[in-house]
């Protein structure tokens, strides 16, 4: 599965969690790595940070071009985002592709019910 995110403090909790849920994890800085590694790698999933400055990190962008490639758009995106941008992330992500949250126990509590319905510990 692919990680993308800019907080490594963040990431950091998340690749430890999905590494214990035995989750071969590579890590990306943003979009356009991340479409590298994807269509390198054919992962199971993408897990990418929402974040609010589109130039830093684009979740929006990254779904599109994973649509455009036949061979990806079988790869679920998976979007989670701070409560605060919650509402501009639902305008393109909805139902189960995003978990929102409000502190980094928050979401590693909600990241673990999440793993839970994807796949057996």
């Amino acid at each position: 599965m692919i990680l993308v995110g800019v907080e490594d403090f963040l990431v950091d909790k998340i690749k430890a969690l999905l590494s214990a849920w035995k989750f071969q994890v590579m890590t990306a800085l943003n979009e356009d790595d991340a479409l590298t590694m994807a269509r390198n790698l054919h992962p199971t999933f993408i897990l990418c940070q929402f974040w609010e400055e589109d130039s830093v990190l684009d979740a929006k962008k990254l779904s599109g071009k994973l649509a455009e490639h036949a061979e990806l758009v079988h790869v679920p995106l998976y979007v989670y985002s701070k409560e605060s941008l919650s509402i501009e992330a639902m305008k393109t992500f909805k139902g189960d592709r995003l978990i929102s949250y409000t502190a980094t126990s928050d979401l590693l509590k909600k990241l673990e019910l999440f793993l839970g319905t994807i796949s057996p510990k």
